[in-house]
């Protein structure tokens, strides 16, 4: 299938993994409503859900506005820069808006690293062309996007590879059960291969104070903006609920959560599915863990990883590991 990419005549071919199944998607969509936790696959898939995310993206995160997140970034870039490898393909999962993975590969160029391709991967057409922009905007560079959903722990088989891939997952951990997320990594990641992750961190010395210190940074309009939009998309109206965020331990490790608690009574039929919603309902819509440095480097062993660098910002809210299997 080919998207426009960009005003002018240029297209891109866009890989569709079966993860994107109607059936599949239909049955995941559902579940999401009948188990009243919503699958974060949804909040990032539609066009109008990509720009409010992105909205919120550019709005808040850290890596947008902070000199020293950008700087732990780039150093982790430089360091991968210095090992003096090439790579097949440099393969971004849940690439997003490819910022940081144009801002890496940009680096690499400058470094001499050889790179045969780009291959972004995430949930939403609309980031997948945002991403392929984003990095061919820096370097003229074969893109090759797959829309897939990262739960499926599939991976794509490549014709007898020569160099080793170098593989990012910026963002992802805080919206992943740990087990799921290190599952899926651990079937991407091939022995050479170099994985460079991103965490959200707690802050100091005592892990509890530190999720609560963070804590507010989630309840702003952006987030409810984006949240909100899809609840309105699947048959909710605005005034039928409202936001309650909260702090809970999950696996050992503390996430905020993000619930949409209802106030008055609505129904809506999904695939011919109706669903009743009551005053006192409630609804998980969006969860982000966040880690300490220790706790990231046990799960991360425990798969079979090993820590080759880290960079964490002075604040010690955000974190870059470099990892080997």
């Amino acid at each position: 299938m080919t998207y426009p990419i960009a005003p002018a005549s240029s297209f891109v071919n866009v890989a569709v993994h079966r993860s994107f199944n109607t059936d599949q998607w239909q049955q995941e969509l559902l579940s999401s409503f009948r188990t009243r936790r919503i699958n974060h696959r949804f909040l990032y898939e539609s066009p109008k859900q990509a720009a409010r995310w992105l909205a919120l993206h550019e709005a808040c995160s850290p890596s947008r506005f902070d000199p020293a997140c950008q700087e732990i970034y780039q150093e982790a870039f430089n360091f991968v820069g210095q090992c003096r490898m090439n790579f097949d393909a440099v393969i971004s999962l849940g690439s997003g808006g490819g910022q940081k993975d144009a801002v890496l590969i940009d680096s690499l160029h400058r470094a001499g690293v050889g790179i045969n391709y780009y291959q972004p991967v995430d949930v939403s057409i609309a980031l997948l062309l945002e991403s392929t922009k984003a990095v061919q905007n820096k370097v003229k560079l074969e893109s090759k996007p797959l829309l897939m959903a990262l739960s499926s722990r599939e991976t794509p088989q490549a014709a007898a590879p020569v160099n080793s891939n170098l593989l990012l997952a910026f963002g992802l951990l805080p919206n992943f059960e740990p087990n799921d997320i290190f599952k899926s990594l651990k079937t991407w990641v091939r022995k050479g291969d170099l994985l460079l992750v991103s965490a959200n961190l707690a802050p100091g010395e005592d892990y509890a104070a530190g999720v609560q210190r963070v804590f507010p940074g989630y309840d702003n309009g952006y987030t409810r903006e984006w949240l909100t939009g899809f609840l309105v998309d699947a048959g909710f109206e605005r005034e039928d609920g409202e936001w309650r965020f909260q702090i809970r331990n999950v696996n050992d490790l503390l996430r905020i959560e993000a619930v949409w608690e209802i106030r008055q009574e609505r129904q809506f039929t999904l695939f011919g599915e109706l669903f009743q919603f009551n005053p006192g309902d409630s609804i998980q819509v969006f969860y982000s863990y966040r880690y300490t440095l220790r706790r990231f480097t046990d799960w991360a062993e425990r798969y079979g990883f090993a820590l080759e660098g880290s960079w964490i910002t002075p604040s010690g809210e955000e974190g870059v590991f470099l990892l080997r299997s």
